[in-house]
């Protein structure tokens, strides 16, 4: 049936334009370069899922057919008029299925294509596009993403040029974009699957008025997202803002920039934020220069409303080229129901440079600060609405995760909702919540449907405060280091001690000494230049009251020489309070070795061990990988095989081991690719087995 179709196709367009090189026929129409392509291909799919109590077994092969034709360049009349592009994809998919749910399946599916633009050489110009695209991925954590996307838009632009500045308005430009997109998918991770069936409607405008010395910015968009699956995962976001800049004064040494913008978010999280910031900087001489800044944000959630205001004022001075001076003083406003928290701060920086004998570069720092908090508060918890993290981009385990940017959070409070999806997660099933003394660790669980790496996360919650304790922050830090040619030796210091000056108890202030050294070699071996270096970092933090200490160490080396590229580090964490003790070590490795112009190989571990004296448990996680990448000729191929191992008391373990390789062969205007993979994943007593093999001939014309 395919195939009938695409010679069909094929000759309705000889017998209309019977002429490639036609540019232009009767009724004002302009052709473009067409063009087209014939895909045939077969994949087969099985997966068997065992356990103490039952087991299952499916397969599924699919042949797919498809036929692509598209003319890019075609013009109504005129091309100054209107052009655009135009594509149209037919499919044809036949699948048999055996197991739960088995049976024959035939299935036509249309893909399209299509934009054009009116007015493209004038100041005014308008487009519209649409297309429509089925979709088909393999997971690198496993599984398979099976769906179709549509996305409909218009926009409307005005530039500088436009009539507006015959009228006496130059320097006016505006953008406005609308768009529909609409995702329909099917996600399966072994022996489970998630249905996503999502519309998000966006509107987006933006304006710009330049002036002689000054720019004005109005900017605005509105976001509807809604999961038709998934009601609560409703999402509507509306934000606005204005900018303001001018160069000033005598010589334009002045510079004055502002912005103010207002967001409101419905859905899972109910947010309205409004902030305001204006800054000046000031060039007094060409080494001497102020700054000075003003900042308003006001946030309220679920009845919760908190203010901060605050102010800066800083300068830099380089005297001669070798001294650098940089000082600062700030001060914070903050107002929450019941209270409020003021922050008041000075920092003063230094920096030398001098060369030394042997063609070196000798440099020296030193720097302290002064910091005093106050806090007036009726209660002890402060609400945070909407804190962005992002999910980690490796496979997800024990010990990996983000922690939340306020110190004590109060673990029962945190709500973590999929900000890229708009989906609420549930602890326990999606993530974990991990209590480091003072810190809370966010560690999304491998499986799960509704975190996947690399999203990004809101999260939400409640962190103690001390109601009523002042106190006294002091820093300090000094460096040096020297820089040849040929070896580079860097090392500095910086350290904290935060005192109680009165009311409460202190217990949640930290003092913490951190030593940085590094040492670089630099050289050319063989005609060819390399590096290598090698870093040692030591962090202690101690807990004012408890007398908690937290000492971290990382060694780390990078390099690259030759056909090599590698780092690596090692890390170790030993935490001891009164209620949480453990020695943490973690190893990163990863290698990429070019062993010709067409051959790389990519070698990677990770190593992650955390024993648990208080309470007594124990998490490990273990990660292999491996790939390589060649061509030869007309061939392009990839291989790669990976092992992911987790554990940890009082959890089931987990095994997961991938392996696969894809190959591509092009002559001419035929390619020819096929692909391989296989997923094994053990959890304590189940076990599911998923293989893969596709292989598509495409025929381009």
């Amino acid at each position: 049936m395919i195939r009938a179709l695409a010679f069909a196709v094929v000759a309705l367009l000889a017998c209309t334009f019977p002429s490639a090189g036609t540019s232009a026929i009767s009724w004002g129409v302009g052709l473009g370069q067409w063009s087209g392509a014939v895909e045939t291909g077969y994949d087969r799919s099985s997966q068997t899922t065992r356990s103490s109590v039952a087991s299952s077994e499916g397969s599924t092969q699919r042949l797919r057919e498809s036929l692509r034709v598209a003319n890019r360049g075609f013009y109504l009349l005129d091309p100054r008029l209107l052009t655009g592009g135009l594509g149209l994809t037919l499919n044809l998919n036949q699948s048999s299925s055996q197991g739960a749910g088995g049976g024959r399946l035939s299935s036509q599916g249309i893909g399209y294509s299509f934009d054009a633009t009116a007015l493209a050489e004038k100041p005014y110009t308008a487009s519209v596009y649409a297309n429509r695209d089925q979709t088909q991925t393999t997971q690198f954590f496993g599984g398979r993403t099976e769906g179709s996307f549509e996305n409909r838009g218009l926009q409307l632009r005005l530039t500088q040029d436009s009539i507006l500045k015959d009228w006496g308005y130059p320097w006016f430009s505006a953008d406005l974009r609308l768009r529909n997109e609409h995702h329909r998918d099917t996600t399966t991770v072994f022996d489970r699957s998630f249905e996503r069936d999502e519309t998000r409607r966006t509107i987006e405008f933006n304006a710009s008025k330049g002036y002689e010395t000054a720019d004005l910015n109005l900017r605005y968009q509105s976001n509807d997202q809604s999961n038709e699956l998934l009601p609560q995962a409703h999402y509507r976001t509306r934000s606005g803002g204005l900018g303001y800049s001018i160069d000033f004064g005598p010589g334009r040494n002045r510079h004055f920039n502002s912005t103010v913008d207002y967001t409101t978010t419905s859905g899972i999280t109910e947010i309205k934020s409004l902030t305001a910031n204006g800054s000046v900087h000031i060039d007094h001489y060409r080494n001497f220069a102020t700054d000075y800044s003003l900042g308003y944000n006001r946030q309220e959630s679920g009845g919760f409303i908190g203010v901060r205001q605050d102010g800066s004022f800083g300068f830099t001075h380089q005297l001669y080229a070798n001294l650098t001076t940089s000082a600062s003083v700030n001060g914070s406003h903050f107002t929450v129901p019941g209270g409020t928290l003021n922050q008041y701060a000075g920092q003063l920086n230094q920096r030398y440079v001098h060369r030394v004998p042997g063609d070196g570069l000798l440099s020296l720092t030193w720097n302290g600060g002064y910091r005093l908090n106050n806090n007036q508060l009726g209660a002890s918890t402060i609400q945070v609405n909407g804190e962005r993290h992002v999910a980690p981009a490796g496979p997800f385990g024990p010990g990996i995760g983000f922690f939340l940017d306020q110190l004590f959070p109060i673990a029962a409070s945190i709500v973590v909702v999929n900000a890229t999806r708009s989906l609420p997660t549930t602890v326990g099933v999606d993530y974990n919540v991990v209590a480091e003394g003072g810190r809370i660790r966010i560690e999304p669980i491998f499986g799960s449907l509704n975190i996947f790496p690399g999203e990004s996360l809101d999260v939400s919650y409640d962190y103690q405060v001390d109601p009523s304790l002042k106190y006294e922050t002091r820093t300090a830090g000094f460096g040096g280091g020297v820089d040849y040619r040929w070896i580079a030796v860097l090392f500095q210091h910086q350290q904290s001690d935060q005192t109680p000056l009165g009311g409460g108890e202190g217990r949640f202030l930290t003092s913490n000494r951190t030593d940085f050294g590094r040492v670089s070699l630099r050289g050319t071996a063989w005609g060819i230049p390399g590096e290598v270096n090698a870093s040692h970092t030591r962090t202690r933090d101690i807990q004012f009251s408890d007398n908690i200490r937290d000492a971290k160490t990382e060694f780390e080396v990078r390099g690259s020489w030759r056909q090599f590229d590698g780092q690596g580090s090692v890390a170790l964490d030993h935490y001891v309070g009164t209620a949480l003790a453990f020695d943490r070590r973690t190893l990163n490795a990863i290698l990429t070795w070019r062993v010709r112009n067409n051959l790389d190989a990519v070698f990677s571990a990770n190593a992650n061990d955390a024993n648990y004296a208080t309470p007594s448990r124990k998490d490990a996680t273990r990660s292999v990988r491996g790939s390589v990448n060649w061509r030869e000729g007309r061939w392009i191929n990839t291989a790669f095989g990976e092992l992911r191992t987790q554990s940890g008391t009082g959890v089931a373990s987990v095994t997961v081991f991938q392996a696969g390789g894809r190959t591509r062969f092009t002559y001419g205007k035929l390619s020819l690719s096929s692909g391989v993979s296989f997923d094994k994943a053990v959890r304590g007593g189940s076990s599911s087995d998923f293989m893969h093999f596709d292989v598509s001939l495409v025929r381009v014309f």
